[in-house]
């Protein structure tokens, strides 16, 4: 009988101390899985540029470059300096949602799209190679700094809050301040245009820091 007994326990042990370790492979087969979803819910932003990218990760907002960096860590960023970085591509700005003030003065940028960044107030991209500046759907832009570029397009009718517009040194033919009724800095010299159009307001009172070329005119209907 005691041997029956023992015989017993030893069945009740090992069956015990199997379901434990198939529990246990269980556990971990559960959270390799979890870990795994993790990893596949967190969404990147795409940044080609490994310079751009090496400026992220030292600002911490990366740890890695892999062309990629966790949206989420940049999403709440307001302010981005990266002035004479020598980055040439800044695609994934777009995924900056909160962005308020971006300096990219002295880059060698040819091209910037911010046309999604809408919290945007101060735009700095001074002395780069951008040729369009797209910035007509920012209605919080106060500051616009884009002397010494090759822009050849800019429309700031619908930036009804700029109160900073300078364009110096660039390839524009036509520049349309009639709807800026609060911009007090403008500066325009070193264009190949002859005419800047106004309202009948602005024409009148040309604020002191309004700078052009001497064989540039005001008007308000430019053809």
């Amino acid at each position: 009988m005691k041997k029956l007994l023992s015989l017993l326990t030893l069945s009740l042990l090992l069956i015990v101390a199997g379901c434990s370790t198939e529990d246990d492979s269980d556990n971990n087969t559960q959270n390799t899985q979890n870990n795994n979803n993790d990893e596949q819910n967190i969404e990147f932003t795409i940044i080609p540029d490994p310079v751009f990218e090496q400026n992220l990760i030292d600002l911490g907002y990366d740890t890695v470059i892999d062309g990629q960096v966790p949206t989420a860590n940049i999403e709440n960023v307001t302010d981005i300096v990266l002035n004479e970085k020598g980055i040439s591509d800044v695609t994934g700005l777009e995924d900056f949602s909160s962005l308020s003030n971006l300096w990219l003065n002295d880059n060698e940028l040819t091209s910037i799209d911010v046309s999604r960044n809408s919290a945007l107030k101060f735009l700095y991209v001074v002395g780069n190679d951008i040729s369009v500046l797209q910035v007509s759907n920012l209605v919080n832009l106060e500051k616009i700094g884009a002397d010494r570029n090759q822009l050849t397009e800019i429309d700031v009718r619908n930036n009804t809050n700029l109160q900073i517009l300078e364009l110096s040194d660039n390839d524009l033919t036509a520049i349309d301040v009639s709807a800026n009724n609060v911009l007090n800095i403008f500066a325009i010299s070193g264009n190949p245009l002859n005419c800047i159009k106004t309202n009948s307001t602005q024409i009148n009172n040309i604020p002191e820091q309004w700078t052009k070329d001497a064989e540039d005119n005001y008007a308000l209907n430019c053809n």
